[in-house]
This record gives C-alpha cells, structure tokens and sequence, in this order.
C-alpha cells in the first residue's frame, strides 16, 4: 500500500515569519470530514483538532508581540502660559445707587359735579388727551330747561324794575306838589331797589344754569393719559364737590417723577459736595443730576434732575426722601408705578485702576489680584474693591505697571514661574451693564435705597 503523502501546515505571524510547522498526511478519512461524517475517537485527525486552540494561542501571542510599540518618551511641559495685561486707567465717577418708584407730576379723579344720566363716553381707554378734550357727557336737557327758566326769570325781574322805577319817579312828583306823603314815597323808593336787586339775583341765576349745562360735558383738566371708565352708559351719576361720583382718571405722562429715599450717610456726602463746589441754589433744574433705568434696561439710559428733598430725615428710619424730574418722550416708557433703579453721583470724576471681575481672586477674608514678579513667578497684590465703571472693577493697591494676571488663573499659584503672553483689559462698551444691587426698598417711605459701590464678586483662590 503506497504511503500517505505528508505535508506541513505552517502559521504565520504579524511580520511574516513562520511560527508553527507542524506535520500531517492527507488521507481518505480525514477527506470524510468534508461530507459531514465525524473522525473517529482516538483517531489522527482528532488529535489535529485537539491542537487546533493551541496553534491560534501561539499565533496570537506572537502577532501582539510582533505588534508592540516602544513607549513614547515624556516631553518637557514647561512653564503654563498665561495672558497678562497693564490695568486701565481711566477717570471715573463715583456714584450711589438707589432704588425708587416712578409717580406722574399730576392725577386728577374726573367726578360728575352735577346729577344726572351718562349720556356719552367720548374718549378711549388709555389714550393720551390734550387739556380741555371733552370725555363723557351728562344728559344735558334737566340743565337746558333751567337755563331758560332762569332768563325768563331776568326778564320777569326787569319788568318789575321798569314797573317800579315809573311808580317812584311818580310818587315823587306827587310828593313836590304836596299830595303825597313823604311815607308814600319811600314805600316807592324800595320797591325800586328791590326791583333792581331782582334783577341782578335773576342774572345770577342765568350763569349757575350755564355754569350747571357746561357740567354736563366733562373735560380733560390737562394734557395726559385716561384711564378706563368707571361707569357705563345709561348709569345714573351723582354730583359734588367732593362726594361726586368717580368717572375716570387723568395723569399727565411727560415729564414725571421718581421718588427716592435715602440714607443719612448718602445725604452728608452729598451736602459736603455742595458745599465744596459751593451749589446753594434750590430751583428747579439746578439740582444734581440724576441717572434710572427699569427693570429690563442695562445702563442707565433715563437723564433727569433731583428738584425735591425733603425738609428732615425721618425720625423712624433715619432716611431722607428725594425726588427726580424726568422727560418721557414717546413711547412714554415711564409708567407711574414702575420700581426703577438710580444713581447719583457723589464726587467729581477722579483717576481710577480697572482691571476684570474675573482677575480678582479671594484669599479668606482678602481680596487679592495675581502680578508677573521677578523671574515670571506669580506675585500677589492685596487690593481694595470699589465699584464698577465700563464693565470693569475699580481696585485700589495696583500699580499703572503691574502686569495682572487675566486669563489661566486655574493653572497657577503665588510664587510659580509662568510664562506671561501679552494680552489687553478693554472697557465694555456699556459700562453700567451690570449695576450692583442696592440695598434697600422703593417708593416713598422705603428704607434707605443708596450703596456706595457694587457687590464683591464671589471669586476663589
């Protein structure tokens, strides 16, 4: 029987060489396993498959091997870099804030003055009116017929004058010829002086029905905006001085009013400024000016003057109340009612050093702000914060020269070298875009609404 053929199976690892040669021979048997039919137990071909797992174990520790890089060398990182910049100086102003409440110079309860059926509604509900624009009408007809009773009245006072002023100058000529007596006369006589004052007392009565019909139209008493009715059509309405029945409400809507109140410590520093710039006068448009904006406005884009304040500081909370004049072009922004927040300044405009919320840092208690020192190590400078001014915080305790330290703070700490880059400190182009919270509450009466400088960021070393 002619011997089986043998051949060698080799394995070939990663880089090509072979890594396994292992003998085996063909034989039918063996063949039998294309057509499904399994080996015999024990027999050659199971032994080939019992090394099957082997063989790939041993590929693959070679391939992984074959595979594996050397490990990359470390670099020298160096010192961190860091962006650092001269603090901006710049002449600032330093200002208190406070907070208020917006009221309309004017505000007049439009009553009836006269009883009566509303006859008509002639103006809008919030629109603006000019002084003298007529709103609502009272029925006038009742008014129209005692008016002309009245004239009749005049005339009815005039005949009797005419009457009696003939029987007087009649008794009179009697009285010269002797045949009349002088008791006769005077009777005549005061009838005609009784005559005349009816008279007079009917024309009286003339004008208080005109002055009665003029009521039933009911004007504007100034220019201003009007708020809705308080009465309808068709409704009865009763007339007084000051029991009338409210029909609607007139304010005026430019200029207007902002009533501030503030604290003793604010009213000194302000009196001490008048005093050195020697500002005595009290009329209008002389006082301070005067900077609001609302609630959903950045800067302080209102422009007015304080006109008003108080004559004492109030015994119960120790503040003084204020009072700004402010124009309210169209679109009348500035609603009676509005909370607004204001300043004004307490001293001229002096040098100050600015420098990015952002470079303060906090050390405990202490504020301090991170300078190029000596051989590029990290310096600190303790530093007194004041108030914000073109986006900026104003810091005492900087020099002009000092290179501060802007931009990755996070990477460094006092006394490390860094390598500084050169960088810029640029006001923002709205320098009141975030304005400090004052402390105090709005409106008349409020507790004291001024602060001297803004809040101290929350920073941390």
């Amino acid at each position: 029987m002619p011997a089986t053929p043998r051949h060698h199976a080799q394995f070939v690892g990663a880089s090509g060489i072979p890594v396994v040669s292992y003998p085996f021979r063909f034989s039918a048997r063996a063949l039998l396993l294309s057509d499904g039919v399994p080996p015999e137990p024990g027999g050659y071909w199971s032994t080939q498959m019992r090394l099957l797992p082997l063989f790939a174990l041993v590929v693959g520790l070679s391939a992984l091997g074959c595979n594996k890089k050397p490990p990359a060398q470390s670099k020298d990182v160096g010192p961190p870099k860091v962006t650092v910049a001269a603090p901006l100086v710049r002449p600032v102003t330093e200002f208190t804030e406070l907070t208020g409440t917006l009221a309309a110079v004017k505000t007049a309860d439009i009553r009836a003055r006269v009883n009566g059926y509303v006859q008509k509604v002639l103006f809008q509900e919030g629109a603006e009116v000019k002084a003298g624009a007529r709103l609502i009408e009272i029925d006038p007809e009742p008014f129209q017929v005692a008016l002309g009773l009245a004239e009749a009245g005049v005339k009815s006072a005039e005949a009797q004058r005419e009457q009696a002023a003939a029987n007087e100058a009649r008794v009179n000529k009697t009285l010269m010829a002797g045949a009349a007596s002088k008791e006769e006369y005077d009777q005549a006589r005061a009838n005609l002086l009784v005559s005349k004052a009816n008279v007079e007392k009917s024309q009286k009565d003339v004008e208080q029905a005109k002055l009665n019909l003029s009521y039933t139209t009911i004007v504007a008493p100034f220019d201003g905006r009007v708020d809705r009715i308080f009465v309808n059509e068709g409704n009865v309405v009763t007339g007084g001085t000051g029991s009338g029945t409210v029909l609607t409400r007139v304010t005026t809507v430019d200029p207007t009013y902002a009533y501030f109140t503030v604290d003793e410590q604010t009213v000194l520093a302000y009196l001490r400024r008048a005093q050195r710039e020697g500002r005595v006068s009290s009329a209008p448009g002389t006082g301070p000016p005067v900077e609001i904006q609302l609630r959903d406005e950045t800067g302080y884009p209102h422009k007015g003057t304080i006109d008003f304040a108080s004559s004492e500081l109030s015994p119960s909370t120790g503040t003084l109340q204020i009072r700004g004049t402010f124009p309210n072009p169209a679109p009348r922004l500035l609603r009676p009612g509005l909370f607004v927040r204001g300043r004004i300044p307490l001293k001229t405009a002096t040098e100050a050093t600015l420098i990015p919320d952002d470079a303060v840092q906090s050390d405990q208690a202490e504020r301090v702000v991170y300078v190029v020192g000596p051989n590029n190590r990290v310096a600190v400078k303790h530093v007194k914060l004041g108030p914000q001014s073109m986006g900026l915080r104003v810091v005492e305790g900087l020099a002009p020269a000092d290179r501060v330290i802007i931009n990755g703070l996070a990477r460094i700490q006092p006394d490390m070298e860094i390598d500084p880059q050169p960088g810029e400190i640029k006001p923002r182009p709205d320098p009141a875009a975030q304005p400090s919270a004052p402390t105090g509450n709005a409106g008349p009466g409020a507790p004291p609404g001024a602060s001297g400088s803004a809040t101290d960021p929350p920073k941390s070393k």
